[in-house]
């Protein structure tokens, strides 16, 4: 197990270290988490398994972690699927979509 780098010595390793973990504030979900002085970071979060010092090195700061991407919701997945179904419907029965903003042939005409 290995400790956050230093704020006082490497204020800028210990803010991508709490970036790359990703976490937010128990109490207050809108902060970003703040390591504790007895936290952290397990060798499974290293490609190497461990911390190395040199900035270039991939294990300059932890990459690995299992974080799953948050799925769109029920609501927008519906939104998602009336749009193409509306836009789809108004294909097929020739007429044209009613979120056109371009104007029909036969309107042209008629302006002419």
């Amino acid at each position: 197990f290995f400790r956050f780098p230093c704020s006082k010595l490497y204020p800028a390793r210990r803010a991508a270290w709490i970036r790359a973990v990703n976490r937010v504030d128990k109490s207050d979900p809108s902060k970003s988490w703040k390591p504790g002085r007895l936290s952290r970071l397990c060798s499974a979060h290293f490609i190497t398994g461990k911390p190395v010092s040199e900035k270039a090195h991939p294990d300059y700061v932890p990459t690995l972690f299992s974080y799953s991407r948050p799925r769109p919701s029920a609501l927008d997945r519906f939104q998602r699927w009336s749009t193409r179904s509306s836009a789809q419907e108004a294909a097929t029965s020739g007429e044209p979509s009613q979120r056109s903003s371009c104007p029909s042939v036969s309107e042209i005409n008629e302006s002419a």
